[in-house]
């Protein structure tokens, strides 16, 4: 059992609040629109796959290069054990649809494909380009198979590397990013590095999300060391996400919501 998690998740249930904490209208809406909305129809074929995914007994070898196991250490796993550990939850994963939408970005990026779940899940809106960073190719192999199942394989760009190879080349060109999602390497140093190699390449409406931002002390630690950055305005913490903003029109405000 993860203690610090648990006691992460007890501090949550009694600190976190709802919309009439907020006195932002943007984060007004943004709560009542993206944290606390449920429907989404369109998430049901990704859901669909996750349960095939649970039962599929393939294995191949798995290269992690983060905190989940000693850097570089190659291990055989079979598709059902990662989609049951690593993968974003249904919850999330929605959440995640909804704040592109929302946002309308249309320029992302995430840190972490794995099966391609909370890819997928990025990859909903029209008009997107989701450009998606890991270092384990066999992993992105099944992603891709996933993507194309669910017909949005011409929306993702997968990119096979470690994160600091590929950004080399993919922040070249000083495009800015509408929306990053962080979901790999899972250790404190990491986390700040790649938030800070991140900021030259946001701009105002850029949104920003953590996940995991209570998997370890290191983890939390490196969360409270963002929100305190002085190039953060405004942050929201749902449990699992750490979502930063950084509209300089808005106070700087700091929130634990019930998602």
């Amino acid at each position: 059992m993860n203690t610090h998690l648990a006691q992460a998740y007890i501090k949550h249930m009694f600190t976190a609040r709802n919309a009439h904490a907020l006195h932002s209208p943007y984060l007004f809406q943004l709560y009542n629109e993206v944290i606390r909305a449920r429907k989404n129809p369109a998430a049901a074929p990704i859901e669909e796959l996750r349960s095939k995914m649970l039962r599929d007994d393939r294995s191949f070898d798995v290269v992690d290069l983060g905190a989940g196991s000693k850097a570089g250490l190659t291990q055989s796993r079979e598709v059902k054990q990662l989609a049951a550990a690593v993968t974003v939850a249904p919850k999330y994963g929605a959440l995640l649809a909804r704040l592109v939408a929302f946002s309308q970005a249309k320029n992302i990026l995430e840190l972490g494909t794995s099966l391609g779940i909370g890819t997928s899940y990025l990859a909903l809106a029209e008009g997107v380009h989701v450009t998606s960073i890991d270092a384990c190719g066999n992993t992105q192999k099944v992603a891709h198979e996933n993507l194309k199942g669910l017909g949005l394989s011409k929306r993702v760009e997968l990119v096979n590397g470690s994160f600091d190879a590929a950004l080399d080349d993919l922040l070249e060109d000083g495009k800015k990013w509408d929306l990053v999602y962080v979901d790999g390497d899972h250790r404190y140093s990491a986390t700040l590095h790649y938030f800070q190699r991140l900021l030259p390449y946001l701009h105002e409406e850029s949104i920003l999300v953590f996940d995991d931002i209570y998997w370890s002390p290191g983890m939390t630690k490196a969360w409270d060391e963002i929100k305190a950055d002085p190039a953060v305005r405004q942050t929201v913490d749902v449990l699992q996400f750490g979502i930063v903003f950084f509209r300089s029109n808005q106070l700087r405000e700091h929130f634990r919501l019930r998602l």
